[in-house]
């Protein structure tokens, strides 16, 4: 099999995926951290969505709703309906609710995380 390298100028929002992706289910079902089946979460999710197909365009909706209702505050929530009630939280807690809203609406998506060592910060943390 060759590989094809992916660029952003290859990509047309209208090949993306259309939602729901039903054949990977196994795959989106919630854990301690993603609560994708919590209500609160999949009525936002439904809001944010308004009825969008397009995986790609409801991934870009989903960005915009962050931007404008959850704030960025140095504050450890430990889930991401803690996050959607106090409508604030870090990069950590922001990711586990953007995942949720992906994965309510039924689209695939893996956080991925690790340490990264700030030079202002003289240490790692976690990121």
């Amino acid at each position: 099999m060759r590989e094809k390298e992916a660029r952003r100028e290859d990509f047309k929002e209208r090949d993306s995926a259309q939602v729901p992706i039903n054949k990977y289910n196994l795959y989106l079902k919630s854990t301690p951290l993603i609560q994708a089946d919590n209500p609160e979460i999949k009525k936002v999710a439904a809001q944010i969505s308004n009825g969008e197909k397009n995986a790609y365009k409801f991934s870009r909706k989903a960005v915009e709703w962050m931007e404008k209702n959850i704030g960025c505050r140095l504050i450890e929530n430990f889930s991401a309906l803690d996050t959607l009630k106090s409508r604030e939280g870090e990069c950590q807690s922001t990711s586990y609710l953007y995942a949720d809203f992906l994965m309510a609406s039924k689209i695939l998506c893996r956080l991925v995380a690790g340490i990264v060592y700030p030079s202002n910060l003289r240490g790692f943390i976690y990121h």
